[in-house]
């Protein structure tokens, strides 16, 4: 039996898009918290505590997107940008700013990084803030 090899066409799309829930937990994420942590500015009484935390998961759901992200107020948790959710929300993928594949910084966000300089974007890990490449350094994964 013969066989043939078979060149694969490139992935003509590239990399798969972040979506608005993906957003929001790499933005919980890059903030080192957890969906318990990050629900906590949200309730004043315990009684509400399962709430907050539940509302939280359901926005990083699949396919759930916040039609009113303002009103959320989610900087009050974590470092998040309502107008590029919005973006990513509203506009085609080839209108959506650049944003890090690994935390969702953009280049607008002012953020130190691991170093104690300004991030921008890495050198040597493309689509990589230099904050999550100083990370993958850290790690031994570069």
């Amino acid at each position: 039996m013969r066989h043939d090899v078979v060149q694969r066409e490139p992935d003509l799309l590239g990399p798969e898009p972040i979506r608005p829930w993906n957003y929001i937990k790499m933005r919980r994420r890059a903030a080192g918290l957890t969906i318990e942590q990050a629900a906590k500015p949200f309730y004043q009484r315990p009684e509400h505590r399962a709430c907050c935390e539940a509302n939280l998961r359901t926005f990083e759901m699949s396919q759930v997107r916040v039609k009113d992200i303002r009103a959320l107020d989610l900087p009050r948790a974590f470092p998040f940008d309502a107008g590029i959710y919005e973006m990513l929300r509203d506009l085609p993928q080839d209108e959506h700013p650049k944003l890090c594949v690994r935390c969702g910084w953009d280049e607008w966000t002012p953020q130190a990084d691991r170093e104690g300089g300004d991030t921008t974007w890495s050198g040597d890990l493309p689509g990589h803030c230099t904050r999550c490449e100083q990370d993958a350094r850290r790690k031994g994964a570069l």
